[in-house]
């Protein structure tokens, strides 16, 4: 499970750091803000005492269960692409993809926020998330 941390969050902090490391500016609070869209409430009540499951898990169609982890890292070690897990769970692959890059905009959001990137960076970034992405969900690791 760790590896297959370390392969995503490696691939996301790559493609952020390089954005907001080569233009050098920071971003002002009062643009960052007036570029990011209202949160919608979320439609969970945060106070509720179900369990919480893992979007992913589910957008992927893993049986939600304490060992759904172990389940997607052995089909990720099996040389399945999260699209292939996907599918075989007919499940569809572009709810795949809206799920994580709302996540990844979140965090961009984030950084603009906080003035790690700047306006420019952001929106270079943002035009890029589905791209990038489409070819992360299609893509096929081999953990060994």
């Amino acid at each position: 499970m760790i590896i297959k941390r370390i392969v995503i969050v490696g691939t996301m902090a790559c493609f952020i750091t390089l954005g907001s490391g080569l233009s050098g500016q920071t971003a002002a609070a009062a643009k960052a803000l007036a570029l990011i869209p209202a949160k919608q409430a979320d439609q969970n009540n945060s106070n509720s005492k179900q369990k919480k499951s893992d979007p992913l898990i589910d957008a992927i169609g893993i049986a939600n269960s304490e060992d759904h982890t172990d389940g997607l890292y052995e089909a990720l070690a099996a040389g399945n692409s999260l699209a292939d897990i996907a599918l075989s769970n007919q499940k569809d692959i572009e709810s795949v993809i809206r799920l994580q890059v709302s996540q990844l905009q979140e965090q961009l959001d984030q950084r603009l926020v906080d003035g790690h990137i700047s306006i420019e960076a952001y929106q270079q970034q943002s035009q890029e998330l589905v791209a990038i992405i489409s070819e992360s969900v299609a893509k096929k690791y081999h953990i060994f």
